[in-house]
């Protein structure tokens, strides 16, 4: 899974995204069936649009450890996975 920074409307759809310690702006991935969000507080998943949102907080990593946590996780994301993982629904 690749994360890009935030783009204009990904902060209209997200505006509780906060930026990262060192001032970047949170992270997104859109590939798969999954939305991925990172930012300074943990990585977020919605499985699809319906779905509830799933988090890992991570507050105390850095942002290089939180996005190479993010972009391991598959693309294909499924609930048992996210669990697996130490998410919880949020």
């Amino acid at each position: 899974m690749k994360l890009k920074p935030f783009a204009d409307n990904d902060w209209d759809a997200f505006a509780g995204a906060e930026e990262f310690k060192d001032g970047s702006d949170p992270m997104i991935s859109t590939e798969g069936e999954a939305l991925v969000i990172a930012d300074r507080d943990g990585i977020f998943v919605w499985l699809s649009e319906d779905e509830d949102c799933w988090g890992l907080e991570l507050k105390n990593l850095t942002k290089r450890a939180i996005v190479i946590f993010a972009e391991s996780l598959p693309i294909e994301l499924t609930e048992k996975d996210l669990k697996e993982f130490g998410f919880k629904r949020v």
